[in-house]
């Protein structure tokens, strides 16, 4: 890994030691080397947790926190812990069963287990950067760059909106595009599939459905239990 090397370089040029990794008496060595190696990790997913966009209420979650429907959070954890380039997940439901807690799950474990690249907006909060960058060519080609080309891309509460015809042409060309390139994508929504696929388009349906593991989430709502 380019990442080892960078390591060994550089205790080599501190310690001016020429030991090798094979070398079984070089143990401290070793030890520095994966101290580094792990701190390294450490901090790199911190940055992209960072910059992932993920709101402060669900900074937190992850699969050990999660306390709903069974059969989703395993689909969800089986999923995450292979990630297949390409691949992805529609998670179905009613509101407050958890979705966007196993989405941000799903994000946080192939982040810490591969190192990928993560960003969280609902579809409302996309439509309303790309907007807001409309007209202004670099901040627009920026924007739609990170929904297009990111490792994982989450995509919350898409259904909930009214579809306009821009909107519509907005999810064809970033699905598409991550489709085509084989990146991998979440999606939650209130919507069953028939209903999703009467709300957004056949051509991007046609496109999940060969992307994504559609996953229903069943439940009482997570918002309401405290209150019961």
């Amino acid at each position: 890994m380019t990442e080892l090397k960078d390591i060994l370089h550089t205790i080599r040029a501190e310690t001016g030691t020429a030991s090798c990794l094979n070398d079984d008496r070089d143990e401290v060595l070793k030890e520095e080397i994966e101290r580094q190696r792990l701190e390294y990790k450490s901090k790199q997913a911190e940055r992209l947790w960072l910059e992932s966009n993920v709101g402060k209420r669900f900074d937190h979650a992850t699969f050990d926190s999660y306390t709903g429907d069974s059969g989703a959070l395993k689909a969800c954890m089986d999923w995450a812990e292979i990630c297949e380039e390409g691949t992805g997940l529609v998670l179905c439901g009613s509101y407050g069963v958890g979705k966007t807690h196993l989405a941000v799950a799903c994000m946080r474990k192939v982040m810490e287990l591969y190192g990928l690249t993560i960003y969280f907006n609902t579809f409302a909060g996309m439509l309303h950067e790309l907007k807001s960058a409309y007209g202004k060519p670099d901040a627009y080609s920026r924007a739609m760059a990170k929904y297009k080309q990111v490792d994982l891309l989450v995509i919350d509460d898409l259904g909930k909106e009214n579809m306009t015809e821009w909107g519509r042409e907005i999810l064809f060309n970033v699905i598409d595009e991550r489709y085509r390139n084989m990146k991998s994508l979440i999606i939650t929504t209130n919507l069953m599939p028939t209903e999703l696929g009467k709300h957004i388009d056949e051509a991007i349906m046609s496109r999940l459905g060969q992307m994504c593991k559609f996953v229903k989430v069943t439940g009482d709502d997570y918002r309401l239990r405290g209150k019961k």
